[in-house]
């Protein structure tokens, strides 16, 4: 597969997921925070460990270039020199950044001799107002550690119906015999992930489709969701998978210290939970490249963990000894009794080149 062209499609293809949505009541029975060792060992970075490109080579639909070419784009980057973000940021040309349609998905696939997949999906929904090219460094990361992202934007990029066009797009892009994604998406392993208000989008797909998915999709199965910095339009309780969710302790739009934990991560009682607040990281972070950008490693390395079952990346997350509370890049990292009662699993087979 040399590049991904297909950015058009039918009405009825974006409309092919039925949304069902699914509500249940708890509280959160959250586990201590693991105490710093004593024993001297060097702190675990997973920054470092995970934030660099995987063996695969990465195409995508959407070209790209710096946001500040339009004014949407210099509003855009405003925020994040005042923010302390100096990098330029790049877009797309959907509109306000450009002329194309504010409508669309945006996919990042492996592409190369070693791409035969099936790989897993990430459906990952951007911010209001935010642009799909905007998560570039991300989604390519990700992407080069096996597997396939669609970024779904509408805009608005706040509720369900976002995840849904994602889920649409690529089963049929996976079912159309001839487009470069043809029978290359595993369904049996779906992530949903967003940033802001989707973010609260993604907590609401993983929400409703794991039932409602089945229905439509053979095979699916939502294996995991994580969440940065996201808004206050979803509830813990409601969700039913691994979840991790991020927060940055400068950002001023979603404090860490708020819905983010009073009501996502501490109603999450039935299956494992995260809650991990970068110390460094302001609203607009996720947006950086990748050498700068504090959500990198520990992402790629919880879609390591959730979709292949890799064993070092599990270790930041499972076990008596799990990591992700001595990387120092985070200054409070909590998971529930559930998460607690984990073990770290055998790895599985995972991409070309990587562990």
């Amino acid at each position: 597969m040399t590049g991904i062209t297909i950015r058009r499609l039918t009405a009825a293809a974006c409309a092919a997921i039925v949304v069902v949505t699914a509500a249940s009541a708890g509280t959160a029975d959250a586990a201590p925070i693991q105490p710093a060792p004593t024993d001297g060992a060097p702190a675990p970075d997973v920054g470092a460990e995970f934030g660099k490109p995987g063996p695969l080579r990465v195409a995508t639909n959407y070209a790209s270039g710096p946001c500040d070419r339009s004014l949407m784009g210099l509003i855009m980057g405003l925020q994040a020199h005042a923010e302390g973000n100096r990098e330029t940021a790049t877009c797309s040309d959907a509109f306000p950044y450009g002329l194309g349609s504010p409508v669309g998905v945006q996919i990042f696939a492996p592409t190369g001799p070693r791409s035969k997949g099936p790989f897993p999906a990430v459906i990952f929904m951007p911010g209001i107002a935010g642009n799909s090219a905007q998560y570039t460094a991300l989604a390519r990361n990700w992407s080069s550690h096996g597997f396939i992202v669609a970024i779904p934007f509408t805009f608005w990029n706040s509720m369900v119906e976002v995840p849904t066009l994602g889920t649409a797009v690529l089963a049929h892009l996976n079912a159309q015999r001839g487009t470069p994604l043809y029978r290359k998406v595993d369904f049996s392993r779906v992530t949903y992930a967003g940033h802001s208000a989707g973010g609260q989008g993604a907590l609401q797909a993983a929400s409703a489709y794991q039932d409602a998915g089945r229905a439509v999709i053979p095979n699916f199965r939502v294996v995991g969701v994580f969440a940065i910095q996201n808004g206050p339009l979803a509830v813990g309780a409601t969700v039913h998978v691994p979840t991790l969710i991020l927060g940055g302790r400068k950002d001023i739009v979603v404090p860490p210290w708020a819905w983010q934990k009073v009501y996502q991560y501490n109603g999450l009682q039935t299956a494992p939970a995260y809650f991990a607040v970068s110390k460094s990281a302001h609203h607009l972070d996720v947006a950086r490249s990748a050498k700068t950008n504090p959500f990198i490693g520990v992402t790629t390395a919880w879609l390591r963990h959730i979709a292949y079952r890799d064993r070092r990346a599990g270790e930041f997350f499972v076990g008596e000894r799990w990591l992700l509370p001595r990387d120092k890049a985070f200054d409070e990292v909590r998971r529930n009794a559930a998460a607690a009662r984990l073990g770290v699993s055998a790895s599985a087979r995972v991409p070309d080149g990587t562990r």
